[in-house]
């Protein structure tokens, strides 16, 4: 492993990386063996405002000769929390950071190739907070696959606000906010992160980071408001350098037919449930598309506005029934009331046996209902076939109670998506 010092990028652009020689082996993976050499790039923002009320940053990867690994691109900050005065807290100033609070520091994120736009997230603080639980394990946080900490921490325990509201308690972990500031250092939840091959070269990726509101983040006392102050801000990208004739054979086969990049795509509805109502209906929440998975969970609506809830806290609230159906077919008709029914039916169209969603987690805060669409049937349908793409979906939750405040009810819709780049880099999105 040897300092990158001739690494082609323009100064501003790139703060420091290395690289490291992939020895020529042979391989059933053709891209593998093509493998020349692999850079670690640390990139910072050329573009950034964090004093102002609509707080962001901007972080380009120019064009480069080599192959870039998009799903592994992973964010580093550091920061500090302080008084709207901008002074130091005090002794008696209790506070507690959001959950994932890596992903609630930003309420949007959008992503443009060739300053093409292919990914707008306008919810990143939740989507991502629902990528992170239905898809990390904790064998990667475990491992530091995924890494989340505070700043020269003594025998941490990551913050959770695991509480509907704020309550002041005995934490470690605040005085060590309070003293050292925080850290934390994790994968950017970006929905072209899931492509499965690497990004082409001569392909400019440029990333807005919108930093959410400090009331999202921080929960705290009544008549006590923080702000979260940004220090240092890097994303580390991953790049490949192709050997000299596989570049070639890939630029030869670009001439006649463009890569194709599946990947998943995602979009959020959110809808107002008022007080005093009992149940919901909600027709058509795609535009007649029906997505692959749904995501489903609520939240209470003062969160985004009070610093003493928390903006990430998901509850039921009493929720006793939950139908889908698709052109007046049920397709999920779920006793909510049963919470081990309920559960299974989540962990079932997760997929994935070794998540952060336990079931513990399910019902400390957490609580996300996924309902597979991929896969699932008609129960009427004799032929067994799978569930179309389009129509008319239609969802019924139903309250065991009247609803004592507004809730803010999230559907986020997964779906099939393709990127596709010609040898010109032209980028085409196909939704």
């Amino acid at each position: 492993m040897v300092l990158n010092e001739h690494y082609p990028l323009p100064p501003q652009h790139a703060l420091l990386g290395y690289s490291e020689h992939v020895p020529r082996v042979r391989r059933r993976a053709v891209v593998e063996g093509a493998l020349a050499a692999k850079h670690v790039v640390v990139y910072t923002p050329y573009n950034s405002n964090y004093s102002s009320v609509d707080r962001y940053c901007d972080i380009i990867i120019p064009e480069t000769q080599y192959l870039t690994d998009i799903s592994d691109l992973c964010l580093s900050i550091k920061g500090s929390l302080k008084k709207n005065d901008n002074t130091e807290l005090g002794a008696d100033d209790n506070f507690v950071l959001a959950n994932c609070t890596l992903h609630s520091l930003f309420k949007s994120v959008n992503v443009y190739l060739n300053q093409v736009q292919v990914s707008s997230d306008n919810s990143y603080a939740h989507t991502s907070m629902v990528k992170h639980l239905t898809r990390v394990s904790n064998d990667e946080i475990e491992s530091g696959g995924c890494l989340i900490g505070l700043r020269n921490p003594k025998n941490f325990n990551p913050m959770k606000f695991d509480n509907a509201a704020f309550t002041p308690q005995s934490n470690p972990d605040v005085e060590n906010v309070r003293e050292n500031g925080f850290f934390y250092r994790g994968k950017l939840e970006i929905d072209v992160g899931s492509l499965d091959s690497y990004l082409l070269t001569n392909v400019e990726i440029r990333i807005r980071l919108q930093i959410a509101d400090n009331v999202q983040i921080v929960g705290c006392e009544v008549g006590k408001n923080f702000q979260i102050s940004i220090e240092d801000l890097k994303l580390y990208a991953t790049h490949y350098e192709l050997r000299k004739n596989a570049n070639l054979a890939m630029e030869k086969a670009l001439q006649s037919t463009p890569m194709i990049y599946p990947f998943k795509k995602h979009t959020t509805k959110s809808i107002i449930l008022g007080r005093n109502q009992t149940s919901i209906q909600i027709d058509s929440p795609f535009h007649g598309q029906i997505p692959n998975k749904l995501y489903i969970f609520m939240t209470h609506l003062d969160a985004d506005r009070k610093c003493e809830y928390n903006s990430f806290y998901y509850s039921r609230f009493g929720l006793s029934r939950l139908r889908l159906s698709v052109d007046n077919i049920d397709v999920y008709n779920i006793n909510c009331s049963e919470e081990n029914e309920l559960y299974y039916n989540t962990y079932k169209s997760i997929n994935k046996s070794d998540t952060l969603l336990t079931k513990n987690t399910w019902k400390a805060g957490s609580n996300i209902i996924v309902l597979d669409l991929n896969t699932e049937i008609f129960d009427e349908d004799p032929l067994n076939l799978q569930l179309c793409k389009r129509g008319n979906m239609r969802i019924n939750l139903e309250f065991s109670q009247n609803t004592d405040h507004n809730i803010i009810v999230y559907l986020l819709g997964e779906f099939s998506a393709t990127l596709q780049i010609d040898s010109n880099r032209q980028i085409t999105l196909i939704e």
